[in-house]
């Protein structure tokens, strides 16, 4: 069997994450002939702000599925031999609206996980994180408690960061443990008809809000990231703060509720 080529390399791309090269080494020898040992490279990259602009992307379907509802009620006084279409329509947007929801949710609290993941690498754990795993403490708790202490947030900041992930991760508890029972129906006024409360929770309102509370809580964070220390402010918040600018214009683009950008303090929720 013939030997198979070395796959065709184009170097390494970062695609906005950082590069680490170790064993760098150069050798001159006796003639003067320079020559350069192999070094080794690795990547890290965080993920937070890819599930940001992945939330954003499902809160905009939500909304889009959600706006064509109302219009689709309205023509089934009169649909006559179509009105059995225009209510699997009406099923079918209902459908998709809960399944971009329930994305725009669970994005939305991997991005505030994934933020937490970024300052721990950096900064390491909170100085209780042992006592937390004995007494099985939130992680919405952990999040919030170890990015308080690393990057100092003091009262009323700290309880607006506290409020936007207890929203966040109580939306995503609901799209993460699942009960199956039979609960009372819930009334829903844009399909004039009682449905089942996975259709009422996970509506574009919620994945609206989910990704609201994370992109403002999640841009007043990266504005405060040099409080952490010189690697979070130096090799972090500079490309942290590039791709907030960029989330920032996805989540406009699309229409979403208005914010002011982080200065001193967080909005209030």
């Amino acid at each position: 069997m013939a030997d198979e080529e070395p796959p065709r390399r184009r170097g390494i791309r970062t695609v906005g994450g950082e590069l680490q090269i170790s064993n760098l080494s150069i050798m001159a020898g006796v003639d003067g002939e320079v020559t350069m040992g192999q070094p080794h490279a690795k990547l890290r990259t965080d993920m937070w702000p890819f599930w940001v602009e992945d939330a954003i992307e499902a809160a905009d379907i939500a909304c889009q599925m959600a706006d064509q509802i109302p219009a689709l009620v309205a023509q089934l006084d009169d649909a006559g031999e179509l009105k059995d279409q225009i209510e699997r329509e009406i099923d079918g947007l209902t459908i998709r609206e809960l399944r971009a929801t329930m994305r725009a949710i669970t994005a939305s609290a991997f991005a505030i996980d994934a933020f937490y993941a970024t300052v721990k690498a950096r900064c390491g754990p909170h100085p209780d994180e042992e006592k937390w795993r004995d007494k099985g403490t939130s992680r919405k708790r952990c999040i919030t408690e170890t990015i308080r202490y690393h990057l100092k947030i003091n009262p009323p900041n700290v309880e607006a960061v506290k409020s936007c992930v207890a929203q966040v991760f109580t939306l995503r508890d609901w799209a993460a443990h699942m009960v199956v029972e039979f609960r009372d129906a819930v009334y829903r006024p844009d399909v004039e008809a009682d449905v089942d409360w996975h259709f009422d929770a996970f509506r574009s309102q919620n994945a609206v809000s989910a990704v609201h509370y994370t992109v403002m809580i999640l841009d007043y964070l990266v504005s405060i990231l040099d409080r952490g220390g010189e690697e979070l402010a130096k090799g972090c918040k500079p490309l942290a703060l590039e791709r907030m600018d960029a989330i920032f214009r996805a989540y406009e683009q699309v229409g979403l509720p208005e914010f002011q950008r982080a200065g001193k303090q967080v909005p209030s929720t």
